[in-house]
C-alpha cells in the first residue's frame, strides 16, 4: 500500500468533484470545472520522469525492498473525484501506472464516493477489469468532507458505496479534508463512530491550508489544532484507531531525535529523494513521505516554487534530481534551525521531516504563534508522542 511503498509520487489530476470539502486544496472553480484528467502531452513527460525515478531507485537499492511491501513505488492520482470520469479515462490511469512502474508500482485513485451506487459500481468495475488485464495493483484513495460523512441523509449512500469499494480494492485509510471550521461542524466522537462502523483503524487528517485560504484558517487555527489534538486523544481512548498525523510525528521523533545538524540535513535530503509531487501542468515539487499526508507536497498552493518540470531533461538524471532535492532540504532544515522558538523544542526535527514548513510558509505574517511554538502546534505534538509511547 502507499504508506508501505519505498518511492511515493503524487500526481495532481485536478478532476471535477461533487464534494464541497472546506479543507480541499482545489478552488471552488477547479472542483466545478476540473481539467478532465491529465493532458496527453503532460502524461508523456510524467511517464519519462517517474520511470527515471523508479529505475534509479531500483538501482540504488540493489533491487531490494527496505520494507515489507509488494510495491516498490506508489503513484497517488489525487485532487478531485476520479469516479466522475468516464470509464475509458479511468482505464488510462491503470495503463499509466502499468507502463510507468512496469509492474513494480501501485496506483491509487482518489474519490469522494458521492454518486449513485450503480454508477460507482460501474466505474470500479472498469478499473478492476483493466487492472486484471494488465496484472496491475490498484487501490482507491477515499477523501471525505467530515461534515458530510456525519450527515444522516447521506449515511446510507456512503455505506453502500464504501461496501462497493472495499469489496473490490484494498484501502489504507480514509482521508478527512480538515476545513477551518471543523471544530464547529464535527465532533471527534462522530468521526470515531464512522471509522468504527467501516472497520478503519487509521485516519488521515489532511490539514492543508493554502495561500488562498490562509486568512480563513488563521482565524480559527487554535480551535482547529485543539480539535485535531482531541481526535488523537479520542483514538487513544477508544483504542480503535490512530491518526496518521500523530503517528507520523511520533515515528519521526524516534528516527530523528538523536541526529545532529548534518545528520538531520542528510535525513531530510534522503526523505525528499524518495517522494515527488507533479501538478497538472507537469511542474515538479519535492515532497515528504510519512508526514501530514503520505505524500506531503511543498507546492505552489502552499507558497513554494517548483524545482522544474517533467520536460526538464536534467531533473530526470540522478545528479539533477539530487541537486534539486538537496537545495529544498537545506532551506527546510535552516528554517527550523534558525527559528528561536524551535531552538529547544524536542519536536524540531520531526516538524521539519513531517512537512510542517507548509504551515510556516502559508501562515507567514498570521497571528497563530503560541508562547512555545511559531505555528501553534506544540501541544498537539506533545499529545501525539505521549499517546504513541
Amino acid at each position: 500500500m502507499l504508506q508501505n511503498s519505498n518511492l511515493k509520487v503524487g500526481i495532481e489530476s485536478q478532476v471535477r468533484c461533487a464534494g464541497s470539502c472546506g479543507g480541499c486544496v482545489l478552488t471552488l472553480e477547479e472542483r466545478r470545472e476540473g481539467a478532465g484528467g491529465l493532458d496527453v502531452f503532460v502524461v508523456d513527460g510524467i511517464k519519462r520522469f517517474v520511470a527515471s525515478l523508479v529505475d534509479r531507485f531500483e538501482t540504488e537499492t540493489g533491487g531490494t525492498h527496505r520494507v515489507l511491501s509488494d510495491d516498490k513505488a506508489a503513484f497517488h492520482f489525487g485532487q478531485g473525484d476520479h469516479l466522475m470520469m468516464d470509464e475509458d479515462k479511468l482505464r488510462d490511469y491503470v495503463r499509466i501506472t502499468s507502463e510507468t512502474g512496469r509492474g513494480t508500482a501501485r496506483g491509487l485513485i482518489s474519490t469522494s464516493l458521492i454518486g449513485k451506487p450503480r454508477h460507482i459500481v460501474e466505474k470500479l468495475a472498469a478499473i478492476q477489469d483493466e487492472a486484471d488485464k494488465l496484472n496491475q495493483a490498484m487501490s482507491m484513495l477515499l477523501v471525505f468532507d467530515p461534515a458530510r460523512i456525519m450527515d444522516r441523509k447521506l449515511q446510507a449512500l456512503y455505506d453502500q458505496n464504501l461496501d462497493a469499494v472495499l469489496g473490490r480494492f484494498l484501502v489504507d485509510e480514509p482521508i478527512l479534508n480538515i476545513p477551518p471550521n471543523i471544530a464547529d461542524t464535527t465532533s471527534q466522537h462522530e468521526v470515531a463512530s464512522f471509522l468504527s462502523r467501516h472497520k478503519f483503524d487509521q485516519v488521515e487528517a489532511a490539514l492543508f491550508p493554502t495561500i488562498e485560504k490562509a486568512t480563513e484558517y488563521a482565524a480559527q487555527w487554535p480551535d482547529t489544532i485543539r480539535w485535531l489534538t482531541g481526535l488523537i486523544e479520542e483514538g487513544a481512548k477508544t483504542g480503535s484507531f490512530t491518526v496518521r498525523l500523530g503517528y507520523a510525528v511520533a515515528t519521526l521523533r524516534r528516527e530523528t531525535d538523536e541526529l545532529d545538524g548534518q545528520g538531520m540535513l542528510e535525513y531530510l535530503t534522503k526523505k525528499m529523494s524518495e517522494a515527488a509531487y507533479i501538478d497538472s501542468f507537469g511542474k515538479i515539487y519535492p515532497a515528504l513521505p510519512l508526514g501530514i499526508a503520505d505524500v506531503t507536497p511543498l507546492s505552489a498552493r502552499h507558497g513554494f516554487q517548483p524545482v522544474g518540470s517533467v520536460f526538464d531533461a536534467d531533473l530526470a538524471t540522478a545528479e539533477g534530481w539530487a541537486n534539486a532535492v538537496r537545495r529544498v532540504a537545506r532551506r527546510t532544515f535552516i528554517s527550523f534551525q534558525t527559528e528561536q522558538q524551535c531552538s529547544n523544542c524536542p519536536h524540531r526535527n520531526a516538524c521539519a521531516a513531517a512537512g510542517f514548513s507548509i504551515y510556516k510558509q502559508v501562515m507567514r505574517g498570521k497571528d497563530i504563534a503560541t508562547s512555545d511554538c511559531p505555528i501553534g502546534v506544540r501541544e498537539m505534538l506533545d499529545v501525539a508522542c505521549e499517546v504513541a509511547n
